[in-house]
């Protein structure tokens, strides 16, 4: 009980300390905030709005994944932006359908694996949302080996070759942004550090805290390092929701703060 106590007492000193930081550096927050994606990583209705309902005016959109999709369907999609706020629906499509771009999504993802035509063809039918290409999932890392020898493949090329080809892709459809693993980004800079490529969005999920180990995503990065090295949006799912230090909404805060004091050093 007493445990229990001062655990909570250490919540509220810290939850006053960050929203005295916040109302500080206001401005430094609120552009914090704009680069926040939550995903809704649950499997029914109530607990996605719930979600929707406590983290909506800390974060700049909500993700709606395959899992919630399937479970739901596009009328959450819908209730979700019915209640003001933005959707980012990441279901990695193959084949897009026609009807994406009447959803009324801000963003939305087709993989870079459906090819030349089926990008071209998802730009044409985006309507006003942004297309974002995925490139290769932070969940698939080195370890998956050539099994005929040493080197190091995904897809048929070593990882960061394979994200530098599909950026390239991304960027000759005309595609809005990607999705990339923060530890990509460098590399895509320092490879394709043109005009056209800085243009596009880059959203990285696999964000973790400083000291906390990554679960399920291999190739992850603090929010402080992806923003650094050029991340415009971070997803952000795990991290908050099973945060092992706190409540949901001081992980939230924590990663805001970390992000505002690299807005407030390079303004």
């Amino acid at each position: 009980m007493q445990n229990s106590y001062k655990q909570l007492t250490l919540e509220r000193y810290y939850f006053s300390f960050i929203y005295g930081l916040a109302h500080r550096h206001k401005e430094a927050f609120m552009d914090a905030k704009e680069k926040i994606i939550l995903a809704l990583d649950v499997n029914s209705r109530e607990e996605a709005l719930e979600l929707v309902r406590i983290f909506r005016n800390f974060v700049s959109m909500f993700k709606v994944g395959l899992r919630l999709f399937v479970a739901c369907g596009p009328n959450l999609v819908k209730e979700i932006i019915g209640q003001g706020n933005k959707v980012f629906l990441d279901l990695k499509f193959n084949d897009t359908p026609k009807t994406v771009g009447e959803a009324g999504v801000e963003m939305f993802t087709v993989h870079a694996s459906a090819g030349i035509s089926a990008m071209k063809e998802a730009v044409a039918n985006k309507g006003n949302s942004k297309l974002l290409i995925t490139t290769v999932l932070t969940s698939l890392s080195d370890n998956h080996l050539n099994p005929r020898n040493t080197t190091r493949y995904i897809l048929g090329e070593i990882t960061q070759q394979k994200v530098r080809h599909f950026s390239e892709d991304a960027v000759y459809v005309g595609a809005d942004g990607i999705t990339c693993s923060p530890q990509d980004l460098k590399m895509l800079e320092f490879h394709m550090g043109h005009e056209s490529f800085r243009r596009l969005l880059k959203v990285t999920p696999g964000i973790c805290e400083t000291n906390d180990l990554p679960s399920g995503q291999k190739r992850t990065m603090t929010a402080r390092e992806a923003i650094l090295d050029g991340a415009d949006y971070l997803v952000l799912s795990r991290v908050i929701t099973e945060t092992k230090v706190g409540s949901p909404m001081n992980a939230l805060l924590r990663i805001t703060a970390e992000i505002s004091s690299v807005e407030r050093r390079t303004n």
